[in-house]
C-alpha cells in the first residue's frame, strides 16, 4: 500500500478492502470498527495523530480540535468524574421489546484528558432470534451536579442517543438513575425512558460483565430488585414518522 493509494481512503475517493482495512487498523493500533468514525474524532485517537501529521492532514484536525460550543461542556481533567471511572451494567425498557429489560455494558475511561465511553449490547430478532450485537461509543461531562453522556452507535453510525444521571452521594455508588432518549433500532421511532447504572468497579470480571449483557424478563428472578423498582416503562415521543403523540 503506498502513499497514493492511502491517500484515496483519507478522500473518500475509494474504499479498502478487508485485507488493507486490517492492515490499516494493525498499523494505526486500533479497532477496525474504529475507522469508520468521523474524521475529526478519528484525528484525535492518540496513536493516529502522529501518522495524520506525516500525510498533511495535521492542521485542518487540529482547528477542529481547537472548536468551541458544545465541546466546551467537556472539561479536561475533570476531577468530579474520577470517582465514576470503571464498569457498569446499565438498564432500561425499550418500545421495542416489551414486557423486557435491556442490560448493556459499558465502561467509562480517560483518554488525553477527557472521559469516554464504551458499551456493547447483546439483542435478538423479535421473529428468528438472530442474534445481534451493538456497540457504542459517546463522551462524558458533569454539569450543575449531573452527569450527561452523548453517544452513538458506532458500528451502523444510525443514531445518538442523550443520558443524564443523578450522581449518588459521595462513597455510594452502587446505583445511579437517570433518563435517557433514543431512537428504537429497528422503528427508527424516538423514545424516553428511565434507566438504572449498576456499579461494578474498575476490575470487575469483563467475560461475565459481558455474558450477562442481555435481554431479560420483566418478572425475572433473577433481575435486580432495586432495577426491577427503578426501570420503568418507556414513552414513544412520536406516534409516526412526521408528527408528535400530544394525547
Amino acid at each position: 500500500m503506498n502513499r497514493q493509494q492511502f491517500g484515496k481512503y483519507l478522500s473518500g475517493r475509494a474504499q479498502p478492502s478487508a485485507r488493507n482495512r486490517r492492515a490499516i487498523a494493525h498499523y494505526f493500533g486500533i479497532q477496525e470498527d474504529e475507522l469508520y468514525l468521523p474524521p475529526d474524532e478519528f484525528a484525535q485517537l492518540d496513536s493516529v495523530r502522529p501518522l495524520l501529521s506525516a500525510f498533511g492532514v495535521t492542521d485542518r484536525h487540529d482547528r477542529a480540535s481547537r472548536s468551541v460550543g458544545i465541546s466546551r461542556a467537556f472539561v479536561k481533567d475533570d476531577p468530579k468524574l474520577e470517582p465514576f471511572f470503571g464498569y457498569y451494567h446499565m438498564f432500561y425498557r425499550s418500545p421495542s421489546w416489551p414486557g423486557k429489560v435491556a442490560c448493556v455494558a459499558i465502561q467509562w475511561y480517560r483518554e488525553d484528558g477527557f472521559v469516554y465511553h464504551k458499551a456493547i449490547e447483546r439483542t435478538h430478532s423479535r421473529s428468528d432470534a438472530r442474534a445481534f450485537v451493538s456497540k457504542f461509543s459517546g463522551q462524558v461531562a458533569f454539569l450543575s451536579g449531573r452527569i450527561y453522556l452523548v453517544e452513538y452507535e458506532a458500528l451502523s453510525r444510525a443514531s445518538f442517543a442523550h443520558t443524564c444521571l443523578f450522581p449518588p452521594p459521595r462513597r455510594q455508588l452502587t446505583y445511579m438513575t437517570g433518563f435517557m432518549m433514543g431512537v428504537t433500532g429497528h422503528m427508527k421511532v424516538p423514545y424516553a425512558c428511565t434507566c438504572v447504572w449498576k456499579y461494578f468497579g474498575r476490575r470487575p470480571d469483563l467475560r461475565k460483565l459481558v455474558s450477562e449483557a442481555h435481554l431479560r424478563d420483566l418478572e425475572s428472578p433473577g433481575l435486580d430488585p432495586y432495577v426491577k423498582a427503578n426501570v420503568g416503562a418507556p414513552t414513544a415521543l412520536m406516534d409516526d414518522a412526521v408528527g408528535f403523540d400530544v394525547t
